[in-house]
């Protein structure tokens, strides 16, 4: 399989295992969401990292408005 939709059936199906965890009430708390955006993140890094050869520079994750 290519690598690139590979890395996007990844990304996919952890975010259709939160909505449905979610929906069927098994996920509730922000701290077990938290875990599946967390998990959604870091797949996303590593398809970016293997899909460039380099890694992400922190330095260019910045919010677009200052979180209050």
């Amino acid at each position: 399989m290519n690598p690139t939709l590979q890395n996007l059936l990844n990304i996919l199906s952890i975010a259709a295992g939160a909505v449905a965890d979610t929906a069927s009430g098994k996920v509730s708390d922000a701290g077990e969401i938290a875990e599946y955006i967390l998990r959604i993140a870091n797949a996303s890094i590593g398809a970016y990292e293997a899909q460039t050869g380099k890694p992400i520079d922190p330095g260019l994750l910045k919010p677009e408005a200052p979180i209050a």
